[in-house]
């Protein structure tokens, strides 16, 4: 992380962050960190997406094993910002104009040189409870409240923002004890900060009977003051400047940004790994990711896909994807589209700007939140000591970056969308009549289920489209921007607001719905896969007993790099294959925590994502000239 402000410079620091990395990289990391149970420590390490992400999800919800945060007494910020301190008390005895220590707030910033030292904290406190607006309605869950409370604890161990060690401590207690705040879901702007989000984290920590002060610890609703007596821990009273420096500033939409951004990844490369194996269902091509369509359109997210696409379908036996067009030329197969429809065939193209999307959002947030985002700062050196009031709080940044994160995942759906469409319409067309295997009665009807099943008794993938079909239609509408469709704010002193919180709940909504969607598609690709490959004897005598199975399908092996997807659904998580009608729901919900926790895509990591990367058949394919 960077030293303090003021102690040395930021552009020659070798220890600063390097957040130029390819994606296969930040996902290693992703869920390298996701796996380490060692222990943290703010100030001294920085704090990325990934880390945030899993302080996020290590509370009550137990996605991952607790981790210990710590913060060191030689943390370099701390003796900063206590110099800072010292110095503020001494420009207020001096009677010095200090915005919002000894003035008031935004448009009614007036000076008040008759302000005493209870006055002073007085003031502070009084802007915290003005804050305290929230009249009942949804709340924020409590990964983005965890997510907010780290950051909050970053920004101010710069140094510059005036605010105790005591404090700073106190919030990381009551994070490692999982007490969170209940904070209202709406009503920041991400202007001069998420003000009224991070009031109510900064009101759990004073002692008030305000019974608007709840928490959320060990399973229980209580008020903030019971929580900490229970933990045996005394509130804190708020010195000059210290309220600003819990609310001025962008943390809970940067923390709910990481969250998203983490989830747009981990979309990324599901899509990318069912676009190659909806290919093995529907007996697709390899020549739509040919090298040379990149080689001559050569955008680094389009080479980066079609080249894990390409390597994951390399690996697929020729029965499942016929490899005699690489070269060129696609011969006439019996019952074969000659090119496959854009949802397969326009896939890199498609996916091509989410690479930069996803890129540019993870490393500015990494930016965003090892920053302060404070008003005013101080600055406290052997050179200079002079406090500024500026406009760190401002998340335009983070509202820009999560709109375009916003249509960069909702492009994802549309994608999976479109595939899992062409799935349940039937793809009988699609199925090469030389597999001598394939008999009529086992092509794909309707829904994802055999020809041979009758729709009374077997419903199929017809209730998981509709359901699809509805959360599309909805992101249709959250997709609109949020940076640039507000209303100027408070006496028109906040006449540029982000929106930035918002453009980020809007983002992670988004990213939940997708996640429902990758799973229909990948079961629906297994059920394709297992209804064109099983033995028909198998099939017939499922479907007479009227039974939903595992079974072992001695063509899985055939998928190579891809079996991996198929074994997670059938193996890891015993969803079996579907011949009679059924509760969707029972596999569906299983799969859909198993995608959004991050299982499925660090098993496909280990499994496929790496060894398709580690493969040089794009590279080879791509030098090689076409055969006669």
């Amino acid at each position: 992380m960077s030293r303090a402000v003021g102690t040395s410079s930021w552009a020659d620091e070798d220890d600063r962050v390097s957040y130029r990395r390819s994606p296969d990289e930040l996902l290693a990391e992703l869920l390298a960190t996701l796996r380490t149970e060692a222990p943290f420590e703010l100030g001294r390490q920085p704090l990325s997406p990934a880390i945030v992400f899993r302080a996020a999800y290590s509370g009550t919800e137990a996605w991952y094993a607790p981790q210990a945060m710590t913060l060191d007494e030689q943390v370099e910020g701390l003796q900063v910002n206590q110099a800072g301190i010292d110095k503020l008390h001494t420009w207020l005895a001096e009677k010095r104009v200090v915005y919002g220590v000894n003035t008031g707030f935004g448009g009614t910033g007036v000076f008040n040189k008759g302000l005493d030292d209870e006055g002073l904290r007085r003031q502070q406190e009084v802007l915290i409870h003005g804050l305290l607006v929230h009249a009942g309605g949804p709340t924020l869950p409590a990964s983005t409240v965890r997510a907010s409370m780290i950051v909050r604890v970053v920004s101010n161990l710069l140094g510059v923002s005036a605010l105790r060690e005591e404090v700073m401590r106190l919030l990381l207690r009551l994070l490692q004890e999982d007490v969170v705040p209940l904070v209202p879901m709406k009503g920041s702007l991400t202007a001069s900060g998420d003000l009224v989000p991070l009031a109510y984290i900064a009101a759990m920590m004073q002692d008030t009977d305000d019974d608007r002060v709840q928490v959320q610890w060990r399973g229980r609703t209580m008020s903030a003051r019971k929580a900490l007596d229970e933990l045996g821990l005394r509130p804190i009273r708020l010195e000059p400047k210290e309220g600003l420096a819990l609310v001025n500033g962008t943390s809970v939409a940067a923390g709910a940004g990481c969250l998203a951004v983490v989830q747009g990844l981990n979309a990324y490369f599901l899509s990318m790994v069912l676009t190659a194996l909806a290919n093995c269902a529907v007996r697709g091509t390899l020549q739509s990711y040919h090298p040379f369509t990149a080689e001559v359109k050569p955008h680094a997210g389009q080479v980066y896909a079609g080249r894990l696409i390409f390597n994951l379908l390399h690996s697929v036996s020729d029965r499942l994807v016929k490899k005699d067009d690489i070269r060129g030329f696609a011969p006439a197969h019996d019952f074969r589209l000659w090119q496959l429809t854009y949802p397969f065939r326009c896939a890199t193209q498609h996916l091509a700007p989410e690479y930069d999307v996803l890129l540019g959002t993870y490393n500015d947030l990494g930016i965003e939140i090892n920053s302060a985002s404070d008003n005013p700062l101080i600055l406290n050196d052997e050179h200079r000591q002079f406090i500024v009031s500026g406009g760190n709080f401002l998340g335009s940044t983070i509202a820009r970056d999560m709109d375009k994160l916003k249509v960069s995942i909702h492009s994802i759906a549309r994608l999976v969308h479109a595939q899992f469409k062409y799935l349940v319409r039937g793809v009988e067309h699609m199925i090469s009549a030389t597999e001598h295997e394939t008999v009529r009665e086992r092509f794909i009807g309707p829904h994802v289920i055999p020809l041979s099943s009758h729709p009374a008794d077997n419903m199929g993938f017809q209730g998981v489209e509709i359901y699809m079909d509805a959360l599309l239609s909805e992101m249709n509408q959250k997709v609109g921007p949020h940076s640039s469709t507000y209303l100027p704010s408070e006496m028109e002193n906040q006449a540029i607001v982000s929106m930035g919180l918002a453009a980020a709940r809007g983002a992670q909504d988004i990213a939940e719905d997708t996640n429902y969607c990758l799973a229909g598609h990948l079961l629906a690709i297994c059920q394709a896969f297992d209804l064109t490959t099983l033995p028909g004897d198998v099939v017939r005598e499922h479907e007479s007993k009227r039974t939903n199975a595992v079974i072992e399908n001695p063509r899985a092996e055939e998928l190579g790099h891809l079996r991996a997807a198929y074994d997670f659904v059938r193996r890891e998580c015993g969803i079996p294959t579907v011949f009679t009608s059924t509760r969707m729901h029972t596999y569906m919900d299983e799969l859909v925590r198993r995608i959004e926790r991050l299982d499925l895509l660090s098993y496909l990591f280990e499994h496929s994502i790496q060894p398709a990367l580690a493969d040089d058949a794009y590279q080879r394919y791509g030098r090689q000239p076409p055969s006669p």
